[in-house]
This record gives C-alpha cells, structure tokens and sequence, in this order.
C-alpha cells in the first residue's frame, strides 16, 4: 500500500489538535536550527511548507519567523480545524493532498519542514515524498527534515522499549494490553537508510551540535544527556 497512511491521525490522537504549547517550543526549536546555518535574512524572505502540518499547532508560531507558510497533511479533519482557524493571519494557509503528489508547482518553496512524518509512509512513499520535495524546492532551498532511529531504544511515541521493532501485529497487540488504542504508525529506518533516502541533497546534520548544546537549539528536554557528550 504506496500512500500515507495517516489520514485519519487527529481522530485516533485528537491531542494533536490542541498542543499549543509544545508547538511553541518546537517552532522554535526549528527555528533556532535554521539560523545557525542560513544567512540572517533566510527565514524572512522563505515561502515554506511544513508537510504533516496537521491543524497548524506549529505552524501558527513559525509563521512568525517566515514571509508565507503552506501547511499540507492526508488528515482533512486536522486540515479543516486549520483552515477554520488560521490564526487570523493571511499568510498562514492550509491543504490536503493525497500522500503521494504535493499540489504545487515545481521551484515554488525556499524552505520544506519535513518532520516526523516519514515513518508514517511505506518505503515506495517515502522516496516519492522526497523527489517531490526536492521538485518544489527553489535552487538553493532547504529541507528541515526530523524522524527518528530505527536503532533507538525507546519507541518514540509511547517511549516503550523496542516496541518498534516488533512486527506491527504484535506491536498492535502490545498496545491493546498496555491499554493503548490498537493503531500504530510508526515504521522506522536506521541513519544510514535515512541518509540514502536524501541523496540528491547535500546534506548538513545537526544532531550532535543540539545534543551538545541542548539549550542554545531549544531543545530543553535533552539537557539531561549533554553530558554524553
């Protein structure tokens, strides 16, 4: 099955609907990451768009920091919510797509926030994903891509070891004795996949500099490991 398979997220996990608070702290995370390698007036002048935007949560605070931000998710009913909203900013806009083709022109954005979402998608759908993402990229655009490790310890979203690496009929099983809703998206590849995955772009990798400077990038909550450092 090639195509997203998250179009109905905000009915299972209505919380991401209303995590106002978190989308403050990671608008800026992406942010403070941004700055460090563009130039001063990058972020100012860019036409982005944020790919599994759901209602905007996030996308409400970088608007801020962006000239105009196009927020795109497979999930109608979070889009809804975001369109019902839009932060009463005529800049910040919201649309569906249908996982595999993204509806806009070729060289249309500056930058492309791909966060978290790969995992989402089947191996097929994720390089189509990003050979359109490197289609509606201006020349010299960038790609702020986040997903987690198929090799960490923790499974991401309930923070259950090496749930993620059981097969999805057994990790769907695990759910339901832990209580949880039996619905798991999350497919995950290793760095070196990842990396495979964007070899038509030149890539700059921060997770050593976050981790070593946690605060200075926002990312407050991994203070406790700069240590390992």
């Amino acid at each position: 099955m090639n195509r997203l398979f998250n179009q109905d997220y905000s009915l299972v996990h209505p919380e991401v609907l209303i995590e106002k608070d978190r989308g403050h702290r990671i608008a800026n995370q992406i942010y403070q990451v941004l700055k460090k390698f563009q130039p001063a007036d990058f972020l100012s002048r860019a036409i982005c768009l944020d790919i599994g935007s759901s209602s905007g949560s996030i996308d409400q605070h970088f608007i801020k920091y962006v000239r105009e931000l196009y927020g795109l998710d497979t999930d109608k009913n979070a889009i809804e919510i975001g369109e019902m909203n839009t932060y009463a900013n005529p800049q910040l806009h919201f649309c569906t797509f249908d996982g595999e083709m993204i509806p806009f022109a070729d060289e249309t954005f500056d930058l492309v926030i791909f966060r978290r979402v790969y995992s989402c998608c089947s191996l097929e759908m994720r390089k189509r994903l990003i050979s359109e993402i490197y289609r509606v990229l201006k020349p010299g655009g960038i790609c702020y891509f986040e997903g987690h490790n198929l090799l960490s310890v923790l499974e991401p979203d309930y923070q259950i070891p090496f749930l993620h690496l059981l097969p999805l009929s057994w990790t769907k099983r695990c759910l339901s004795w832990l209580g949880h809703k039996n619905y798991y998206l999350g497919r995950y590849q290793t760095f070196w996949g990842l990396k495979r995955l964007f070899n038509s772009f030149s890539i700059n990798i921060a997770t050593y500099e976050i981790f070593k400077h946690p605060k200075e990038y926002g990312f407050t909550l991994l203070e406790r490991y700069s240590w390992a450092t």
